[in-house]
């Protein structure tokens, strides 16, 4: 019932005032802040983007450190064991560790 009420009354207010004017002024502010809006967002998703493409590339180095890690500590481990012949502990232990970080990295 309110909602025929307010459609009568505008059908009436519009009827003797006339359709309402657009203001030019309302109409290039409008137009504006859709412009600016447009350009938030496009700055937003360069932003997000420039974001993902430092993470992925700590997450790269990241990987690389681990990896000379594990490497390093795996000549050092098989130069001893080849030179001398004999199973070091320590250096077997430094290669696991290596062996869990580099594991950790990687995607299951």
């Amino acid at each position: 019932m309110h909602t025929l009420f307010a459609v009568v009354a505008a059908t009436f207010v519009f009827a003797i005032h006339g359709m309402p004017q657009t203001n030019p002024t309302l109409d290039a502010l409008q137009s504006a802040r859709r412009a600016m809006e447009q350009q938030q967002d496009q700055t937003d998703s360069q932003t997000e983007e420039a974001a993902r493409r430092r993470a992925a590339a700590y997450e790269a180095h990241q990987f690389e450190t681990r990896l000379a890690e594990f490497a390093r500590a795996w000549n050092a481990f098989v130069g001893e064991y080849t030179a001398k012949g004999t199973y070091n502990l320590k250096k077997a232990k430094s290669l696991s560790r290596a062996l869990k970080k580099l594991q950790s990295q990687l995607p299951e």
